[in-house]
């Protein structure tokens, strides 16, 4: 059976290389010493270490990274899995560090001027033992060549001790098995501002082209890359498409060492990777969600899988702020994270009521007393119960931690309103009727944050409203104390898209059917379940989440992203998009018509401008059998910070709106 990538798995076997490249004598066969070690491309990633170098001790090092290696290790390895592999401390690098000269650096960051600078001082320093170098991507050559002249040059610091330069071409975050993000903020205002000039555009893509290849040599195979043609999508593919046939050039390509090294069963059939351009589906990065994941992403402001609470008092925890990891650790997160809320608040209260049961059970059995020898059996009874008690513990802990996120949550929807929102939203998706007055009730409410109200309003504006009927919302709006920048941009948005007749494919949009209420759901039933929802707190869901799963019809309507990922992977139907998508393949020659016609069983799906935990999970959602995809993104983005870049593109300074008494702030 074919192993299914995983992202997360492969970026951690590159860092483990990585970490262990000081266990490397210097003379071992694939070695380069010095400055020139490496430069063009090879890895410690890719040649790993077999079974038996792993089972040797690992040898003590330090570890010192840029805020972007802090980043991608964040989401990979605990401290324990660092220790385990020799790292005794790590530190930024630009704090303040003494001099540990007996002991061996590992750097791990970007190959920026400012980072060579900062190593060039350590190495003047002698601050350390060796420094082995590894950049998260690609070193240019002049910043390699500068580094190089500034260390040699010194007369306190012999070069021989910087043992190796490795592009660990690493430059992403893996936050799950099959999610990445390349996180780049606002990267949708950087590629869409009108006022930004060839050179800066050029940067941007460059950026994320460096950052992709990075994706695409940690996988270790030569895509075929498919693309939205007439905007950003289709520039990054072709710059991808040159890097990737620049890299196959080479003798010691990323691509040749990975295919040696793998470990993993790897499909026979070629990788599709698929870019796509953000304006394909602006209303899903507004919406108002309801799944766990992205539940506590957009309210919680879950980021690198870590989301940050305000204890109150009489909770199960002490009062103030605390800090919660939802990792692959994690298995309730694992199991749910992708599901309803009102399901998740079901399954905290089984996984509580099995627990109390475990716990009576090793109550019951160590308490029996009975048999020939009732002193024996007692004491064999306690023991059992004991060995029980740390997973009971940890079981415990993972529910406790659940329940109040649950609950955070809920105070959230509860003071905001956004199962109003959330309904309204998911109608104006999925194409069916609404009325205006609904939409009016909603603006005007003293509940929701002014930019609640804005992210209805935007969808509203995408996917039904006419311009007199937009236009006539703008008082209301700006009452309510709303920045209406966002609009002007959203207006000429909606004017193109009208124009490319492409207006009928956002209507088309719903979420998925455990994602959304489907159209025979009357307001009245969705409103009485989140009343129930909001009024029973985190306590007593079970009626609850069993009466949210009858108002969910088979309804399966995917995102157009999906349906475009489908189309292509499938190879059939949606000629549309077979034909007019751009195609690449480095593998061919550049101007070569052969096309393969074989459907694909593993993707990579990248969205250029932002993606968000609702289109990750609705691509996840109707995938057919046998199937497997890869989300990534430029950068995750909530809809809230959505918003601020599409005001930021409308080019007009912000006014400041007075604020209505005892409304909440944005």
């Amino acid at each position: 059976m074919e192993e299914n990538l995983s992202i997360a798995q492969l970026q951690w076997k590159c860092i483990e290389g990585i970490l262990n490249s000081s266990r490397l004598e210097e003379g071992d066969e694939d070695d380069e010493n010095g400055l020139d070690g490496g430069y063009g491309g090879g890895r410690f990633g890719r040649r790993g270490f077999d079974d038996e170098d792993h089972d040797a001790p690992p040898k003590w090092k330090i570890l010192v990274y840029d805020a972007n290696g802090r980043d991608l290790l964040a989401t990979l390895a605990k401290v324990s899995d660092l220790r385990k592999l020799g790292v005794t401390l790590h530190m930024m690098l630009d704090s303040s560090r003494q001099p540990i000269p007996d002991v061996p650096a590992v750097y791990l960051c970007c190959p920026t001027q400012e980072n060579l600078r900062l190593i060039a001082n350590d190495c003047k320093r002698n601050l350390y033992d060796s420094y082995y170098l590894n950049f998260t991507a690609s070193i240019p050559r002049e910043v390699l060549e500068e580094f190089a002249e500034s260390v040699a040059s010194h007369p306190d610091f012999s070069a021989s001790n910087i043992k190796r330069i490795y592009d660990g071409y690493c430059n992403f975050v893996s936050l799950q098995s099959d999610l990445f993000t390349l996180d780049i903020p606002d990267s949708y205002s950087l590629l869409n501002d009108r006022n930004l000039k060839d050179d800066a555009i050029e940067g941007n893509v460059e950026r994320i082209v460096s950052s992709l290849f990075s994706v695409v040599a940690t996988i270790g195979q030569v895509p075929i890359i498919r693309a939205q043609t007439g905007g950003p999508a289709e520039m990054i593919a072709t710059a991808l498409d040159e890097r990737i046939r620049e890299s196959l050039s080479m003798a010691n390509n990323v691509f040749a060492e990975a295919s040696a090294t793998q470990k993993y069963s790897v499909s026979p059939q070629r990788l599709l990777l698929v870019i796509l351009d953000r304006n394909i589906s602006l209303p899903v990065m507004l919406h108002h969600t309801w799944t766990y994941q992205a539940l506590c992403h957009d309210l919680l402001q879950m980021k690198l899988n870590r989301v940050r609470l305000e204890m109150k008092e009489g909770s199960m925890s002490q009062a103030g702020p605390k800090s919660c990891d939802l990792d692959k650790s994690d298995e309730f997160w694992n199991e749910n994270g992708g599901r309803p809320f009102p399901k998740v608040a079901e399954a905290v209260e089984n996984a509580l009521s099995q627990y109390k049961t475990e716990v009576e059970e090793i109550n019951r059995k160590a308490g029996s007393v009975g048999g020939a020898d009732p002193q024996v059996e007692g004491a064999d009874k306690l023991a059992k119960a004991l060995e029980s008690l740390p997973e009971l513990t940890k079981k415990k802990q993972t529910i406790d931690l659940h329940t109040n996120i649950a609950t955070a949550l809920l105070d959230i929807i509860k003071d905001r309103n956004l199962d109003a929102f959330f309904h309204a939203e998911d109608q104006l998706m999925s194409n069916r009727d609404i009325e205006k007055e609904t939409i009016q009730s909603l603006l005007s409410t003293s509940k929701g944050t002014p930019d609640d109200r804005m992210r209805l309003f935007i969808i509203y504006l995408l996917c039904a409203g006419s311009t007199a009927e937009i236009d006539s919302f703008l008082p209301t709006l700006k009452s309510a104390g709303c920045d209406l920048r966002a609009v002007k941009y959203v207006k000429e948005i909606k004017t193109f898209t009208d124009q490319m007749d492409v207006k009928s494919t956002l209507q088309n949009m719903s979420l998925p059917s455990r994602n959304s209420v489907p159209s025979t759901v009357s307001d009245v039933g969705l409103s009485s379940m989140m009343s129930s929802i909001v009024e029973h707190g985190s306590r007593g869901l079970t009626q609850v989440a069993n009466n949210f799963n009858k108002l969910i019809l088979d309804e399966d309507k995917a995102l157009v992203s999906g349906r475009v990922v489908e189309a292509l992977m499938d190879q059939k139907g949606r000629e549309d998009v077979r034909e007019t998508y751009a195609y690449f393949d480095p593998r061919q020659p550049r101007r070569s018509v052969t096309r393969t016609q074989k459907p694909f069983r593993e993707a990579v799906v990248f969205m250029v401008g932002g993606g968000n935990y609702v289109e990750y999970q609705n691509i996840k959602d109707h995938l057919k059998k046998g199937k497997h995809v890869l989300y990534g993104c430029t950068d995750l983005v909530t809809g809230q910070s959505f918003l601020r870049q599409l005001e930021k593109l409308s080019g007009e300074p912000k006014e400041e709106p007075p604020q209505r008494e005892g409304e909440p702030t944005s």
